[in-house]
């Protein structure tokens, strides 16, 4: 047992030593708490809302320290006991802990006791230290930092501290956290109210009546929807030429601005056919996939009338007998470009032999007909993804993200992210690539 963790108890000897040398007449055991605590924090074990998250921290700390060594060392943790020591010490409790456990847990968060003391006085912040800028364009501390607080909620989809930062001129904003670099201080995640500062400053250049909505967007920080919404609200709309439309009109031109994209999805339609009169119906539609699929919401009967009939595979238009050996080489060829396209799909998707034969427009034939298209069927069976499958390749997606931006791999934001419940997720973890 000691050949095993050998550098692991000349660590914890090393840091005993150092703990000797301290003064503790100048440190509070509050103190002490509240440093495990805004560590916690920062790597995760502790939620926004000041609640720690045992069983992550249990499952990282007996991961970090083997149960074994721990029991060696009459330091084992039991998450389902009350009184259990690793809760006992990151919790207000006039209870006490041998200093050995004190420097397990030092190791765990920082490994270096003189790093942990040195950062006992500092709170941890996932958006910097205080004061913030306000980025409200109009207003004249634009950039400046003004703001003296900030909300830190969890964002609900990712669990990620979001920081929301209120200014005394009404402007508030918000961004998900935890800010990477000092140019990170200086963006907006989502606009959550102008204020008074930023609307009087639209309404004196909206009256001015020379900008159009696009400079004005730029000027205030904002889109250009914005701008025309909020100028409709103020009664200050001048960028339709003619404010005195009747309902008729306004309906004539929500029907023009609408159909725009309709008529050019059926032009592109009407050349792709036109320049490909020699394919079928199933190449056709590979072709157009996704003005197919909006035409078909918005003018079925359109769409079914200027495609071809008939599936060209090999033989002239009249024949009536399929050539099933052509169909198969066609199929497997639009089958292996549509997996992979669904492989890479963000946000993700399983790749499965009905999405696949949905998408194409095939899904009936690979079903009953899948004995006469056999190349076609083997290459999706090698291919499709079972539920364990996808699961795994979800996560791994997930880590790998992590890594590119540098960030600690924490095994239960990945479960979090990837949206898979704990006792599914454990089944996962020694298949993981972290």
């Amino acid at each position: 047992m000691i050949g095993e963790n050998y550098d692991l108890l000349i660590k914890l000897s090393q840091m005993a030593y150092r703990l000797i040398s301290y003064d503790f007449q100048n440190i509070d055991r509050n103190d002490i708490l509240n440093c495990y605590r805004n560590l916690l924090y920062e790597k995760g074990f502790m939620s926004t809302g000041n609640r720690m998250r045992h069983n992550d921290l249990y499952h990282e700390f007996t991961r970090f320290y083997s149960n074994k060594f721990l029991h060696s060392l009459e330091c084992d943790v039991n998450l389902d006991y009350d009184y259990d020591w690793l809760k006992v010490i990151t919790r207000k409790s006039n209870r006490t802990s041998h200093p050995l456990r004190h420097l397990l847990l030092i190791n765990f968060l920082t490994g270096d006791i003189d790093l942990f003391f040195s950062q006992l006085n500092e709170k941890y912040n996932p958006f910097g230290q205080g004061p913030w800028p306000c980025l409200n364009k109009a207003a004249s501390h634009y950039n400046k930092d003004v703001i003296k607080d900030v909300i830190i909620t969890a964002d609900y989809k990712t669990v990620m501290p979001l920081g929301t930062f209120i200014c005394s001129c009404g402007f508030i904003y918000s961004r998900k956290g935890p800010d990477k670099s000092i140019e990170d201080r200086y963006k907006i995640g989502k606009t959550k109210e102008f204020g008074h500062t930023w609307e009087s400053k639209l309404i004196e250049l909206l009256k001015e009546g020379t900008y159009s909505s696009r400079q004005l967007a730029k000027i205030m920080g904002c889109d250009p929807n914005t701008i025309r919404k909020k100028a409709q609200n103020f009664n200050l709309n001048y960028f339709t030429k003619n404010k005195n439309d009747s309902e008729e009109d306004i309906k004539v031109k929500l029907v023009h601005e609408n159909g725009f994209k309709i008529d050019e999805y059926k032009s592109k339609i009407l050349d792709i056919i036109k320049s490909n009169n020699h394919l079928g119906k199933l190449k056709i539609k590979a072709l157009i996939a996704k003005e197919y699929r909006y035409i078909c919401k918005k003018d079925k009967e359109w769409i079914d009338n200027v495609l071809p009939d008939y599936d060209n595979f090999s033989c002239n238009i009249n024949c009536t007998k399929v050539d099933w050996n052509v169909r198969d080489d066609l199929y497997i060829q639009l089958v292996e470009e549509k997996c992979e396209e669904i492989y890479n799909r963000v946000p993700y998707q399983r790749v499965t032999k009905s999405a696949i034969g949905t998408e194409l427009g095939i899904r009936n034939m690979l079903y009953n007909n899948a004995d006469k298209i056999p190349k076609t069927i083997l290459f999706i069976q090698n291919n499709q993804e079972s539920v364990e499958q996808f699961r795994i390749r979800r996560c791994n997606n997930i880590i790998e993200i992590f890594k590119e931006d540098g960030k600690p791999i924490q095994l239960w934001k990945v479960k979090k992210i990837a949206g898979i419940d704990s006792a599914e997720f454990n089944k996962l973890i020694e298949k993981l690539d972290y």
